[in-house]
């Protein structure tokens, strides 16, 4: 029997799936246990160690926050979705799974989802009481469900199908010790009672005391231009100074400095038609970065470097976010001459195809996005995660810990002033100091404007002072700024700002591209792939028992 288990991200995920693959060879010593996971994770290393053949995918998260590194974040994601069907496929045909395992991460959901709809046999393993966003829109589409509490059974969603059955752990744990006193002796436990706390709870009766009024009517707030038509535009400018890194440099200042303008319409929070040029000027700090080098820069890089800096990259972005297709038209001199890109040319993305590669669903990920927000839950979630210092007071840290996170924000810790709720923190210690205000607008009962501060400074001794700023407001006629500095004396110097504004508008946004456009379909479906041979009739591999041991194995036999 071949088993092909897929895990990746955290060792949470590693271990158990590790632990499953050491039951089912000790079940069945002629198994063949195979991996998939990405080669810059975790899973890498720890499977390497334990010697399995290990299948590279490439699948990163997207980042919600917007930022100029998380918008490359998330250009380099769809990239990899695009790739992660075809890779899976690839996979399935090398190895010629019987059975395939997906134990949560991003890598596990195109390797799963493929292989369910080759007809081989799947199963998932949840390991945590929330369940993973993978797991959850896998659960529907497998044969078994395993989860690790009670407590998941029902967040999985496919409650028929699931069984409880705690998290498999690795032999070695055991190795360590002969015998239950041994492994209470090596964990510190004594003879007393060990105590195991439901953090879920704990959260949920913890915020359940209090009212968070200010922060919901200001995430209410959010949704209103997620509904109607609104016409947006904005301007932004940055500079980069990194002069200070460059050894042997005789320039005071070769900045790298890059202005831009969006203009665009969007309706529902979900169609769009989008324009963006952007110019970036590298040639004084690539000057700095070559003086002194033979030759310096080329005529070609140079003419480069002059079309981005005096035309720049233009950009125009058209789709229907709900229906989950996008269209983007790439121009200017410096793409066609850098990478090629023929102009007039727009390229579609079918995004509910590259979800569905992934082994995610793309509806239930749009619902999840654009629905209500539900604070309490969120919470309740990120919380969850915290480590206690210390076993013999864990509970009172992690109670501490919610309760703590409650008072910052419940309602009476906002100041009233006139119209304005006022949330303000500072703290100093040890050379670090910060300090962050809060300030939501009321009109009524709704809040209309906002106004976030944030100040950042670091001077420890043996390192270089450094202090960071962050402004961000938007008033009552949908007018927006932002802005951010970041000085580390003698090293960088950065400087981003944006102003921009949301008006009410009437002429609904063409989603799709001009009549007569030539159009690369980035996401076209594949010719049909061979029949994925088996080790036998896919009919005839039988999962005949699933069962755990004393020491919290999977194991499976094959009939």
């Amino acid at each position: 029997m071949r088993v092909l288990i897929a895990a990746g991200g955290t060792a949470g995920h590693i271990n158990p799936a590790l632990a499953i693959a050491g039951a089912i060879k000790k079940a069945d010593p002629s198994a063949e246990i195979h991996f998939a996971g990405r080669k810059e994770g975790m899973e890498y290393r720890l499977v390497g160690q334990a010697g399995y053949p290990f299948h590279h995918i490439e699948i990163t998260g997207f980042q919600r926050r917007l930022s100029l590194n998380n918008i490359k974040r998330n250009i380099v994601t769809l990239w990899n979705l695009a790739l992660s069907g075809p890779k899976a496929k690839a996979i399935m045909k090398e190895v010629k799974p019987d059975l395939v395992i997906g134990c949560g991460g991003y890598v596990s959901g195109p390797v799963v989802r493929c292989a369910a709809k080759m007809g081989i046999h799947t199963a998932i393993h949840e390991q945590n009481a929330f369940p993973g966003v993978t797991n959850k829109l896998l659960a529907p589409d497998v044969d078994l469900v395993f989860a690790a509490v009670p407590a998941a059974v029902e967040k999985l969603g496919a409650p028929d199908k699931t069984i409880v059955v705690g998290n498999p752990v690795r032999p070695e744990v055991f190795t360590q010790a002969k015998n239950r006193e041994a492994i209470r002796a090596e964990l510190g436990a004594g003879d007393r009672t060990v105590i195991l706390i439901d953090m879920e709870k704990l959260v949920e009766e913890t915020l359940s005391k209090y009212d968070f009024t200010y922060l919901e009517k200001y995430l209410a707030y959010g949704q209103k231009y997620r509904t109607g038509i609104w016409d947006m535009n904005a301007d932004f400018d940055a500079s980069l100074d990194m002069t200070g890194l460059l050894l042997g440099s005789t320039a005071e200042s070769a900045p790298i400095t890059l202005d831009g303008t969006l203009e665009g319409v969007m309706a529902g929070g979900a169609k769009m038609d989008a324009a963006m040029g952007l110019t970036m000027d590298l040639r004084p700090f690539l000057k700095a970065l070559t003086d002194g080098q033979n030759g310096g820069m080329s005529a070609s890089d140079t003419e480069l470097l002059d079309a981005l800096a005096e035309e720049g990259i233009h950009m125009e972005l058209r789709g229907d976010l709900e229906a989950g297709q996008l269209y983007i038209s790439l121009g200017g001199a410096f793409l066609e001459q850098a990478a090629g890109l023929p102009a007039d040319t727009w390229y579609s993305m079918d995004m509910s195809a590259i979800y569905e590669d992934m082994g995610l669903d793309y509806g239930a990920l749009m619902e999840m996005t654009t629905g209500d927000v539900d604070y309490t839950a969120l919470l309740s979630l990120l919380l969850s995660t915290v480590e206690p210092n210390d076993k013999d007071t864990a509970y009172s840290e992690l109670t501490q810990a919610v309760d703590l996170a409650a008072q910052l924000l419940r309602d009476d810790a906002w100041a009233v002033s006139g119209n304005d709720r006022i949330l303000h923190y500072a703290l100093e210690q040890d050379g670090v100091a910060a300090d962050f205000t809060f300030t939501l607008t009321m009109r009524g009962d709704d809040v209309s404007a906002y106004d976030l501060s944030v100040e950042l400074s670091a001077d420890v001794d043996g390192s270089a002072p450094m202090s960071i700023s962050l402004q961000e407001s938007m008033d009552a006629d949908g007018r927006m700024e932002a802005s951010m500095q970041c000085d580390a004396a003698g090293l960088m110097d950065l400087e981003f700002s944006m102003s921009g504004r949301y008006t009410e508008g009437k002429t609904a946004p063409e989603t799709e591209p001009p009549k007569g456009a030539v159009v690369v379909d980035l996401t076209a479906p594949e010719a049909p792939a061979d029949p994925v041979p088996t080790s036998g009739d896919p009919a005839e591999v039988v999962i005949d028992k699933i069962y755990t041991t004393g020491g919290g194995f999977i194991g499976v036999t094959e009939g």
